[in-house]
């Protein structure tokens, strides 16, 4: 009775053993898809703008380090990403509209 009963435990210990493996690969499987899916969406997001705009997104707008006013001037520093004007190809006009781009991201005060 004893032995039997060792010998359920140990073949449920293995299917639960086998269960969590296929669950950790189902998760593997769902991250890699996830991504992919993303990048897919960045691509179409890119044709989307070229297509607009006959040219695809600048790598960034106004990438400068800050300037003392005592060593010429003030300037306005805006380090935009490039991808911040895919966002409406994304689907996040609301974001992208709430982007002002007279603002600079960062300036030298």
């Amino acid at each position: 009775m004893l032995v039997e009963l060792l010998v359920v435990i140990a073949i449920v210990g293995i299917l639960i053993a086998l269960i969590c493996s296929a669950v950790q690969q189902a998760h593997e499987v769902a991250r890699r898809l996830k991504c992919t899916n993303k990048l897919k969406q960045l691509g179409i997001a890119l044709h989307d703008y070229h297509s607009a705009n006959n040219r695809f997104p600048p790598s960034g707008v106004d990438y400068r380090w800050c300037q003392f006013p005592e060593r010429g001037g003030m300037l306005e520093v805006r380090n935009w990403n490039g991808l911040l004007f895919l966002l409406p190809h994304l689907e996040h006009a609301t974001l992208y509209s709430q982007f002002v781009q007279k603002h600079p991201a960062a300036n030298h005060t």
